[in-house]
């Protein structure tokens, strides 16, 4: 397992490359798109907690 220290905007530009990716994704082992979906949303969930903290 990995540890991976980013901040609010590399959360952002991450999320958005996987969003982009997904969109894309031309196809084949089902698992991988299981695992983008899965990404985007955890990287959704950093994007708004660190907004919900910037507004605190």
């Amino acid at each position: 397992m990995y540890e991976i220290i980013v901040n609010s905007e590399h959360a952002l530009i991450i999320r958005e490359a996987l969003r982009l990716y997904k969109q894309q994704w031309s196809g084949g082992d089902p698992q991988e798109q299981t695992n983008i979906m899965f990404l985007e949303t955890e990287f959704t969930k950093i994007v708004l907690e660190s907004n919900m903290d910037a507004g605190n």
